[in-house]
């Protein structure tokens, strides 16, 4: 089976609907576009804003 080396997905995702606490066996690249919060990864929170880029090893837990 011939697979892809990386997809992309541009996601935009209200305040209240917001993926939960989770893991999955693929790197995670984040460029934040706009807006601000706090980021868990692993087991350390903090916050996050415009312009960061964020990458996230596989099996790691993370939640925005």
């Amino acid at each position: 089976m011939n697979r892809p080396g990386f997809t992309f997905d541009d996601v935009s995702v209200s305040p209240n609907r917001q993926i939960g606490h989770h893991s999955h066996p693929q790197w995670e690249w984040y460029l934040v576009i706009y807006g601000k919060g706090i980021r868990t990864i692993g087991d350390h929170a903090e916050p996050m804003e415009e312009g960061e880029i964020i990458l996230i090893p596989p099996n790691i837990p993370h939640v925005w």
